[in-house]
Order: structure tokens, then sequence, then C-alpha cells
């Protein structure tokens, strides 16, 4: 398990960056089991991304999602377009933190 998530959205009409890190360490349980099922969505939404072989989007988002472990780190893109309904309010409430 993780015990930061740093969530990066870059892209969008305007092209600004936005930037969220969730301490799972910190957190209630509750909050870090919605976090954990929603990193679930995000792998699976990143996998399909990466599998299917669509153009770019103008103007849409991306979200890079960091795993972090002690020294490891893993990184999840997905586009905005794959993030699931299930995911979103994971991603807002991340990105609202800083």
């Amino acid at each position: 398990m993780p015990d930061r998530i740093e969530v990066v959205r870059s892209g969008g009409f305007a092209g600004i960056e936005r930037r969220g890190v969730l301490d799972l360490e910190a957190c209630p349980p509750a909050e870090r089991a919605a976090a954990l099922a929603a990193l679930a969505e995000l792998r699976r939404a990143a996998a399909a991304a990466g599998a299917a072989a669509e153009p770019p989007r103008p103007d849409a988002f991306t979200f890079t999602v960091a795993l972090v472990e002690g020294e490891r780190r893993e990184e999840l893109t997905v586009p905005e377009h794959a993030v699931s309904d299930a995911a979103r309010p994971f991603l807002d409430r991340v990105l609202r933190r800083d």
C-alpha cells in the first residue's frame, strides 16, 4: 500500500498545471479505503488508455497519479476521458488539498 499519493493535472485549454498530495498514513480508515478503491479504478483506466490507440484530445486534461511507498514510485497516466465517475471525486479531493 502506498504511503502517499501525488496527483498532477496537466493540459486543458489554459495549460495550467494543478498538483495535490494525499498522505495515506495520516488519513482516517474510511478515507484510506476510498482512496484505494479509486486507485483500483485509475489503474484499470490507465491500462485501458494505454492499450487503446486513441489520438490525443485537444484541450483535454491528463492526470498523472504517483503512488509513493518509501523509495518506490509508480506512476499512472490517465487521460480525462478515461477517468471513471467513481474515481473523479477522489482526484478532485486530492487536487483541492494543496
